[in-house]
């Protein structure tokens, strides 16, 4: 008896660790410190997928990653590889077994941040996760990005908060939106850096 109440105790403190991981990531993640670099957020997005995919695939969920060109980007790598996973995982666990996971990278012309933060058009990287899985209520779309806002008993709420902080330091936008086919699409854009 008392080796399952221990097995207990541990999960319980791995979890609460958690949460106050997640909530002093939300807290630091207010600016991109750390240690920037010129990176292919598309080979991070692969590797992330990399990861990700070997979970998915003992769930019979596919995940497919279509990034065809080098999406050049300064920022800190271990912050971005945390948005990245926080999408992917939170995509593997919106789709059921047979269902699918694809992530897209493309380089596109937009407004990005310039001098006295106006908006002057430039050069655009974007990664875009999509699900199959049930998709947000519409309701919920709004709130989806709220700390602490969850729609899963086991979860914290804090990941897409989080995600979305980390997206806003380096001049980016992330944006939930349901595909019109169903499931759930996640786009990240961030300003290209000069390949």
């Amino acid at each position: 008896p008392k080796a399952e109440f221990f097995e207990i105790l541990l999960k319980e403190t791995d979890r609460l660790n958690k949460v106050v991981e997640e909530y002093l990531g939300l807290a630091r993640s207010r600016s991109a410190e750390g240690t920037t670099a010129l990176l292919d957020l598309g080979d991070l997005a692969r590797q992330t997928a990399a990861l990700v995919g070997v979970q998915t695939a003992k769930r019979g969920v596919r995940l497919t990653t279509a990034i065809d060109v080098p999406l050049p980007v300064e920022g800190n790598p271990v912050h971005l590889k945390q948005v990245l996973l926080n999408l992917l995982l939170n995509a593997a666990q919106s789709t059921r077994p047979g269902g699918g996971i694809h992530v897209g990278g493309v380089v596109r012309e937009g407004l990005v941040k310039g001098l006295e933060f106006r908006d002057v058009e430039g050069r655009l990287v974007q990664i875009v996760v999509e699900d199959e899985g049930p998709g947000i209520p519409e309701a919920d779309l709004a709130k989806v990005f709220l700390p602490f806002y969850t729609t899963r008993p086991e979860g914290t709420g804090l990941g897409l908060a989080i995600s979305l902080r980390i997206a806003e330091a380096h001049g980016g936008t992330l944006n939930a939106e349901n595909r019109p086919g169903g499931g759930a699409r996640f786009v990240l854009t961030l300003p290209a850096a000069a390949a």
